[in-house]
């Protein structure tokens, strides 16, 4: 059962190839919310069958290149009142992310993209300046309007051009700081 706090959160995860990672990460998205989607990209082993198996778990299928505004306007529900919080299940996000991810969710931006970090051959772009083409995404939260916009934005257009009445984020994520830990 979910938590009261977040119940009108819609959590998506977006994957190709993550049997081993799916059904876990839908039990624990299960823990903040009853509205739990999973978006293949793809994927050539069981985690399109896995995460269609699972009770209460809405999965969509779509190509492997598939941009932020196709995976919102797979999300986007007409009249829906629920925020989205959209994860790429890639193997530097973590479970233990979540709560913070949901979190996000509670902020005042309608939209909030985070792009993977950079490659080390990549140009380091400001993240403002990246169309939703340019960089494959971390993570994307947005309230119903946000979603919506997105639903309807061009592929090769740049998160900051969406309406101007919109609260809108853009950041690249930097890859995590390795911290030894103590043991007790």
């Amino acid at each position: 059962m979910h938590t009261d706090i977040v119940a009108d959160t819609r959590i998506a995860f977006v994957v190709c190839d993550a049997e081993l990672r799916i059904v876990s990460s839908i039990m624990r998205a299960k823990d903040f919310s009853d509205d739990v989607h999973v978006i293949d990209l793809g994927s050539k082993d069981e985690t399109f069958s896995l995460a269609e198996n699972e009770e209460g778990v809405t999965v969509h299928s779509l190509h492997p290149d598939a941009t932020v505004p196709e995976v919102a306007s797979a999300l986007y529900e007409e009249g829906m009142e629920s925020s989205v919080l959209v994860v790429k299940l890639a193997p530097s996000w973590k479970l233990r992310d979540l709560p913070v991810a949901v979190n996000r969710t509670k902020m005042r931006y309608d939209i909030d993209v985070v792009f993977a970090a950079p490659s080390d051959d990549e140009q380091v772009v400001n993240p403002e300046e990246l169309t939703y083409s340019d960089a494959p995404f971390q993570s994307i939260t947005c309230s119903s309007r946000g979603i919506e916009a997105l639903a309807v934005a061009n592929p090769h257009s740049k998160p900051m051009d969406l309406p101007q009445e919109l609260n809108v984020r853009v950041t690249r994520s930097k890859e995590a700081i390795a911290i030894n830990q103590r043991e007790s």
